[in-house]
């Protein structure tokens, strides 16, 4: 993982660390968690009590549409119908998670 991909987790730790509530936590997004670099690996790293929610849909690696905000909203495919790795992300994460689907379609 590149400095920028890990200074963002950082951040996002960081600020679960200031707040310092118990029902302040990560909210993982397959899509923006992987466009952004991170990898399965990275997720497994995280200690799992911050790790809150999760958001699981499918997409091709690379964008591709031009406006990210866009496809994030428009945009987003169906478990299996992409190319994130899913099932290793989800191999990682902590069990008893809510896992919601996000997929929002035109």
């Amino acid at each position: 993982m590149s400095h920028s991909h890990r200074l963002r987790l950082t951040i996002a730790l960081a600020a679960i660390d200031h707040v310092g509530s118990p029902n302040f936590s990560l909210l993982i997004d397959t899509m923006h968690v992987l466009r952004s670099g991170s990898l399965a690996a990275d997720l497994a790293a995280i200690d799992p009590a911050l790790i809150g929610y999760v958001q699981i849909c499918d997409a091709p690696l690379e964008p591709v549409v031009a406006n990210y905000a866009e496809e994030s909203l428009f945009e987003r495919m169906v478990p299996g119908e992409g190319e994130l790795p899913l099932r290793e992300i989800l191999a990682v994460l902590p069990p008893g998670r809510v896992i919601g689907l996000e997929v929002p379609m035109r």
